[in-house]
């Protein structure tokens, strides 16, 4: 254990578990201006704009804890366990949320020890950006050429696995990074220069491609931003639904082959997996039990339908602004210029305003959804039904980009909240289902895991502003992923790249037997 007895050290800007910072003065880290770069570094050598890098041997203690900033086993084994309580704490509690007091107590060192490490709760979700930013490089580094062959999907395939692998180890971080982006800069730039990385070097390693080089780059640029989406989302689906739900693996050989396809074309021994167990929905989104009066009382009168509206409109403001966890009923009414008692006139509490919001926003994606072409599906689509998916992506993305600010808060919301995150399932489930019906005629491929794939397509395609030419990149990704296959000649698989002798159904009677136990 540390010595928490140290003289001289002062404690920096602290919270009370709110995530807001005193006025405290805070020991600042020592360093030189870079003299080539006008940019000042720490103490470990990086530039103060930089995330940091994330290996344990560059540990260090932050002046003026000590004369010398390097630590031994010890120190990092306490640097280690404030990370891994940091981690804990915002998985529980979200990135507002999230306080140094609440670390500390998990922890089980004391703020002192705390400030040896990391001048703030920001500083210390940099720590952990840089440990992901590490090991997502890793496997990067270590990814093989990918090629139009069994050799470049078992790539593809492994690189897949290995980023599920972490965002399981830094599942937190990767819930709660949208929101350090918007609120820190130095995360922000962290986030850029992981992305342009992870890019060149998917790019470089594959080989072989038949798509112009700016539809390669859209593909490659799509891959990066919709992998750590689909774990989100199977995640949030084993979370409410565990035997139901997909299971990672499947989605991942489901991913690789719409990626692959993409790349290479139809290869119906390499990247086309049929799998011929299809699953039950698990809730139509029709059905989901909102508990939402989404109209208000009929017997109110317009003034007080105007008053709602008003609470409505601020709520959505301070949600998008704050987030939901750090958003409080007292931000919202002052957003809006009424009293608490006003509020609960209306709502139960801040849940339920942001359940309306939600329905609203879920009820509008629907419709869109729903009026995705057919034609499209057909063995050989013509130059009309072409016309009609890019017609429908455009009107799809409108949609989206109206509702974008919910979505993107919601995301961190849904697995903290038990309520809000079995309606998230369903609703992920729904969309998917709706897609999975509109992909079984194909006759190929895995049309449950394939519709999850293009549920989040969708999703990066509405990520960023929509032009003409990313339209148009989109529609040619998802025609040559997702449309353009072989004849079910593929070899059936259900879950992973490998084959599987398929089970036989339970009897009647086995079933009954599972049933009572």
């Amino acid at each position: 254990m540390l010595d928490r007895r140290r003289r001289g050290a002062r404690p920096g800007p602290e919270d009370d578990g709110d995530g807001r910072a005193s006025t405290r003065s805070t020991p600042r880290d020592s360093g030189a201006d870079d003299v080539v770069t006008g940019r000042r570094s720490t103490r470990d050598g990086r530039a103060e704009d930089q995330l940091p890098d994330g290996d344990p041997a560059s540990i260090v203690r932050r002046a003026p804890f000590a004369d010398s900033p390097f630590v031994g086993e010890r120190g990092q084994r306490a640097q280690n366990r404030i990370l891994e309580a940091a981690l804990q704490v915002l998985g529980e509690v979200g990135y507002h949320g999230c306080g140094i007091k609440a670390i500390t107590e998990v922890s089980g060192y004391s703020r002192a020890s705390f400030y040896q490490y990391f001048s703030s709760k920001e500083d210390l979700f940099r720590h952990l950006a840089g440990k992901v930013a590490r090991e997502l490089n890793a496997s990067a580094d270590a990814l093989c050429p990918i090629t139009p062959d069994q050799a470049g999907w078992d790539e593809l395939h492994a690189w897949l696995r290995r980023y599920s692998a972490i965002y399981d180890a830094y599942e937190p971080v990767f819930v709660t990074f949208q929101t350090a982006v918007v609120t820190d800069s130095m995360v922000a730039s962290g986030a850029s220069v992981v992305a342009s990385r992870s890019f060149n070097d998917l790019r470089s390693r594959i080989k072989g491609s038949i798509l112009p080089p700016a539809h390669r780059d859209e593909l490659v640029r799509t891959l990066g931003e919709t992998v750590s989406r689909l774990n989100r989302e199977c995640e949030v689906l084993q979370w409410a639904a565990a035997k139901d739900a997909l299971n990672r693996d499947r989605i991942n050989v489901a991913f690789a082959d719409t990626c692959h396809r993409a790349l290479f074309g139809p290869l119906p021994d390499v990247n086309i997996h049929t799998s011929t167990k299809r699953l039950k929905p698990l809730v139509a989104v029709t059905d989901i039990d909102w508990d939402t009066d989404v109209q208000g009382d009929p017997s109110h009168g317009p003034v007080a339908q105007r008053t709602r509206t008003t609470l409505l409109e601020a709520g959505h403001r301070v949600f998008v602004e704050r987030g939901f966890y750090a958003t409080r009923v007292a931000d919202i009414v002052k957003a809006a210029g009424v009293s608490h008692g006003v509020f609960y006139r209306y709502f139960d509490n801040k849940t339920a305003l942001f359940k309306i919001l939600a329905e609203r926003a879920s009820e509008r994606l629907s419709v869109a959804l729903d009026g995705i072409p057919t034609s499209i599906v057909a063995p050989r689509p013509d130059a009309a039904a072409e016309a009609e998916l890019r017609a429908w992506l455009r009107l799809y993305s409108e949609t989206y980009v109206e509702e974008s600010s919910i979505f993107t808060m919601w995301s961190e919301a849904i697995s903290r909240d038990g309520e809000l995150g079995t309606i998230s399932a369903a609703v992920i489930e729904g969309s998917r289902a709706r897609l999975a019906r509109y992909l079984a005629p194909r006759g190929w491929g895995d049309a449950d895991a394939d519709a999850l794939v293009f549920v989040v397509f969708l999703d990066a395609m509405t990520a960023h502003r929509q032009t003409p030419a990313r339209l148009e990149n989109f529609a040619r990704m998802i025609e040559r992923g997702l449309f353009d296959g072989a004849a079910p000649s593929a070899r059936p698989t259900t879950s992973s790249a490998a084959p599987k002798r398929a089970k036989k159904a339970p009897t009647k009677t086995q079933r009954k037997a599972t049933t009572k136990r």
